[in-house]
């Protein structure tokens, strides 16, 4: 998937296989600054793509694939004809999971009377789930602010994060859950 060299930065989640966008780029790396390549998703072709002096060859999918697994498939015109790439399997994911539960405050890091939801710590450990295991992490926020963030257990969707150190002040944490496309969830 391209890493940004392309102009799309698709390794935005955990997998770096899995594209968010339905017409994903990819960056190969060519044989020198002058070669060409025939290129097929999913056995069909897409077109020839040249490298550029830096022998990157950058392959953009010319219309909208499905969600789902495919796979990119190349043979070098140019200046090696005939040259096999190496089978690249990918998969389309652009469904944003769903929202995750609104996080709880963990007993251990609620002082004082349990349930009023004030603390006298610094760094604060919430808890909460997810209702679909595929989800690969939870990100916490307090605003714009990024707080926390976690792994998901796949098990049960559960999650815990704990904070970086907060100032004293109100906070309204809202919960954000992220495939492994880079997709995120509303808040």
């Amino acid at each position: 998937m391209d890493n940004g060299t392309c102009g799309q930065s698709l390794q935005l989640g955990w997998d770096n296989q899995a594209s968010k966008s339905n017409k994903p780029s990819f960056l190969g790396f060519g044989d020198g600054g002058l070669s060409k390549y025939q290129v097929y998703i999913d056995g069909t072709s897409i077109g020839q793509f040249n490298s550029d002096g830096f022998a990157n060859v950058c392959i953009t999918a010319p219309t909208a694939l499905a969600d789902g697994f495919h796979q990119l498939t190349g043979t070098e015109i140019t200046p090696h004809a005939g040259y096999t790439l190496a089978p690249f399997d990918f998969s389309v994911d652009t469904v944003p999971p769903a929202v995750p539960t609104t996080p709880s405050l963990s007993s251990w890091s609620d002082s004082g009377t349990v349930g009023d939801n004030i603390t006298k710590y610094r760094s604060i450990n919430f808890f909460g789930t997810t209702s679909e295991f595929s989800t690969i992490s939870v990100q916490l926020y307090s605003g714009l602010l990024g707080i926390a963030g976690t792994i998901v257990n796949h098990t049960d969707g559960s999650w815990n994060a704990t904070t970086f150190t907060l100032n004293d002040g109100n906070y309204s944490v809202q919960s954000a859950a992220m495939d492994e496309a880079g997709n995120q969830s509303a808040r």
